[in-house]
């Protein structure tokens, strides 16, 4: 056998060592090839069969929302692949079998009953609060929008496929809530129209107000009062705040827009015009303008003599107990000599030009005390406690060469 022979004999043995095994695993593979591709059709078949059926039975169910099995339903999320390894002897090959997930169907089935009922139960709110609204107003909008259209649904909460929906949560119109929304607009009208007719009486209390405040001026001074008041409106805008106790919307706050009337406003525009009114304007030499509050007595064994220095100066007393028992104006340049019992008091002195009968100064026992000097206020005090028994004290307001009395400052609360 010549060498020739030998070398074709050795390859064609190897030829069919290995070649008779690869044309079996081909064929081997060739078959589970065909077996895959036939069961993934099958699968396909009875998922898409399942599908139309699902999809049937949710239409007829809920016809105006067909739409919504379509959206949510996507193939891709029920298909799954996985490797199949087939081998003979020395060869080997990878296949991908296509699956798919019936139980995707039955979550889309599930998600989209649920969606409907939501898209129900808003509809059903929506047209509950139209019919609302023609009985109440577009309030009945912004009372939903404040609270939340949540509080007029029942909420199912319910852990359903959440491998392909995070949120499968249901709701559905709850008439009892609504019931009881109705309730508070009822309530909410009983405060808006009581707050309406505050409102005018506001309004009226305002007019009389500046109606009476005209009568004491000149026409050139009212023009003026008129002119800031106009530009800055002492009726404001304000709220009234209630609460609600529902059985089933539960407590809420609300407010309802109510007219006050700003007193500061009114009063800086007021004193605008008395800073010109009473720029020069001066009381009596011993007026007692606070008599109302801390009468006008002036009686007693012992005594203070006031000389005014070149401001004109209300002086007043307080005891130990911290009540005013004097007060008493004094002129620029003029002097005055108050009366008291024997005691201990300390005396204070309110310097100033230009006195406002109208001013409100600080609240005291008898409420607001009224008047007061409009320019050049400076209000002090004599440090020491005065002990007075059967004698009187003189103290003159003006810089004296040797002169014992150094004041300390102080404030309209603490000398009123």
């Amino acid at each position: 056998m010549t060498n020739r022979t030998k070398f074709i004999l050795l390859y064609t043995g190897i030829f069919l060592f290995f070649g008779i095994p690869y044309a079996m695993h081909m064929g081997n593979l060739t078959t589970v090839a065909a077996t895959i591709s036939y069961r993934e059709s099958t699968e396909e078949r009875a998922i898409t069969k399942l599908k139309a059926s699902l999809e049937h039975a949710f239409n007829a169910q809920y016809p105006k929302e067909s739409f919504v099995f379509e959206d949510l339903y996507h193939i891709q999320k029920a298909t799954a692949y996985r490797d199949t390894t087939v081998s003979f002897f020395i060869y080997s090959n990878t296949l991908k079998i296509k699956a798919f997930d019936q139980s995707y169907l039955y979550c889309v089935a599930k998600k989209a009953t649920t969606e409907a009922e939501k898209r129900k139960a808003e509809k059903s709110l929506e047209i509950a609060l139209k019919k609302l609204e023609k009985e109440y107003g577009p309030m009945v909008y912004t009372m939903v929008s404040k609270l939340g259209k949540n509080r007029f649904f029942k909420q199912t909460y319910q852990v359903l496929c959440e491998d392909y929906f995070a949120n499968n949560n249901s709701y559905t119109f709850d008439p009892v809530s609504f019931e009881d929304f109705k309730n508070f607009l009822t309530e909410y009208k009983v405060h808006e129209a009581q707050i309406q007719k505050e409102n005018l009486t506001v309004d009226q209390q305002y007019q009389d107000q500046f109606n009476k405040l005209k009568s004491e001026l000149s026409e050139k001074e009212q023009n003026l009062l008129s002119a800031q008041l106009s530009d800055f409106s002492p009726i404001i805008d304000d709220y009234k705040r209630f609460n609600y106790a529902g059985n089933a919307l539960g407590s809420f706050d609300y407010s309802i827009p109510a007219k006050i009337i700003d007193q500061d406003r009114f009063n800086e525009a007021l004193n605008s015009i008395y800073s010109e009114h009473y720029r020069d304007y001066s009381l009596q030499n011993g007026a007692m303008p606070y008599s109302y509050c801390y009468g006008a007595k002036n009686s007693g064994p012992s005594s203070i003599t006031v000389n005014g220095g070149n401001s004109d100066v209300l002086v007043s007393m307080k005891n130990m107990n911290d009540v005013v028992i004097r007060h008493v104006y004094v002129k620029s340049n003029h002097s005055f000599k108050l009366r008291v019992p024997n005691g201990k008091y300390q005396v204070f002195f309110y310097y100033g030009s230009g006195w406002n009968p109208k001013r409100s100064m600080t609240h005291t026992v008898c409420g607001n005390l009224i008047g007061g000097f409009l320019n050049n206020e400076i209000i002090s005090k004599d440090p020491e406690i005065v002990t007075l028994s059967y004698e009187n004290i003189v103290y003159t307001l003006s810089v004296q060469s040797g002169g014992n009395f150094k004041p300390l400052g102080s404030s309209k609360s603490e000398a009123f």
